[in-house]
């Protein structure tokens, strides 16, 4: 099962929709805690109200953006953006977790850390790493062969 490439393993479709999942519960949460505090944001940031909403819109979609754009790459076997999500979701555990330390943790937050958790289980799992490093391999094989191609044919 491994040594075929093109079979792509149960954890990154299982990572893939965990991250998916997890960008749901952000959206919820973010939205629901930027909007009651708003007026607190307002004031230590000195910006108007709509300017607070705006940056926090911004830096949602910024934020969602980059893990659709990672999870997807990795979903097409790309090791280096693996690794790169791998470390985004742990940073984000760990901050999660400090939070929880510091207060109680919601429901949400709870959830959250739960799919973060599983999201690192499934990235890190023997079947995720060997396939995206055989798409590498064989993606820098077809690389040399088209430059092979092109050196014989100029």
């Amino acid at each position: 099962m491994l040594s075929d490439v093109g079979k792509r393993p149960v954890s990154l479709i299982l990572a893939f929709l965990l991250i998916l999942i997890g960008i749901g519960i952000t959206f919820s949460e973010v939205a629901v805690d930027a909007f009651h505090d708003v007026a607190g944001q307002v004031a230590a940031s000195g910006g108007t109200r709509t300017e607070v909403i705006v940056a926090n819109v911004v830096a949602l979609v910024v934020l969602t953006g980059l893990q659709v754009v990672l999870s997807t790459l990795v979903f097409k076997g790309f090791n280096w953006a693996r690794v790169l999500l791998l470390a985004v979701t742990s940073v984000t555990l760990v901050t999660r977790l400090a939070g929880a330390i510091v207060r109680v943790p919601g429901s949400m937050d709870i959830v959250q850390m739960s799919v973060d958790v599983l999201i690192v289980y499934a990235l890190t799992s023997l079947s995720a790493r060997t396939w995206t490093h055989d798409r590498r391999t064989l993606r820098r094989e077809l690389r040399r062969k088209r430059r092979d191609a092109k050196a014989l044919g100029a």
